[in-house]
């Protein structure tokens, strides 16, 4: 009888943080990306054309978006770079550089810092602040966001949408992030599950292993028959 009673109360406990912590973060966590938040968030492009898009985010490392960008021209490809405020004050030359190759420009936030953590005004402000920094050394007005650390509620999503932009993920983690080799590289994505039609290839310009990964990457997925083509294009209807 004890024992049963004592079962009762850990049951019940359980219940009750349950349900305190449902209702104080379940409305505004997105856990994923439902029907409902199509039009507000995109990880994957549906098309039945053979299309695909390389994406980069920039970071606080050692950056190696100059050499990133000499292999991209040499193979005529157009990507898609999300830029953070630190990046964008460190290298205001790359910025430019990258605009005048024609590849897309993104917004990763001026901070980089956790969103969901953020009021919908300090998400603007996030967003804006970049993006006029950005507008005056390249005269382009972005439209693609790419939240920090792949974590956004419904609140930040709404203020994106708001700021006029689109809501960017991935579908397809190349993890050189991890400091993972050239060949886990490249393995990791041409043999992805989700690689496929409309999928978005998430890279990084600071990790070790990417510049010496692109080039056969690129090769691959283009023998494997992919089109790789910016996100301004993948997405357009």
């Amino acid at each position: 009888m004890k024992s049963f009673l004592k079962i009762g109360c850990i049951l019940c406990s359980c219940f009750l943080l349950y349900g305190l912590f449902t209702s104080c973060f379940g409305p505004d966590i997105v856990i994923t990306t439902s029907a409902s938040h199509a039009d507000l968030c995109i990880r994957s492009v549906s098309t039945n054309k053979p299309q695909i898009s390389l994406t980069f985010d920039t970071g606080c490392g050692p950056d190696n978006t100059s050499e990133l960008l000499k292999i991209l021209k040499s193979r005529q490809i157009l990507a898609s770079f999300f830029i953070t405020g630190e990046w964008a004050s460190r290298y205001p030359e790359l910025l430019q550089q990258i605009a005048a190759d024609g590849h897309d420009l993104g917004n990763h936030s001026e901070t980089h810092q956790n969103m969901n953590q953020l009021s919908e005004e300090e998400c603007l402000q996030e967003l804006m602040t970049l993006h006029h920094r950005i507008k005056s050394l390249t005269d382009i007005d972005m439209n693609l966001f790419r939240p920090p650390y792949d974590i956004y509620s419904n609140q930040m999503l709404a203020a994106v949408k708001k700021a006029g932009y689109q809501t960017i993920l991935w579908s397809c983690d190349s993890m050189d992030w991890k400091n993972y080799s050239t060949d886990s590289i490249i393995n990791t994505l041409c043999s992805h599950p989700q690689l496929a039609n409309g999928a978005i290839i998430r890279l990084h310009t600071d990790a070790p292993h990417t510049v010496s990964a692109l080039d056969e990457l690129i090769i691959r997925l283009q023998e494997t028959g992919y089109e790789i083509v910016p996100l301004s294009q993948l997405i357009s209807p």
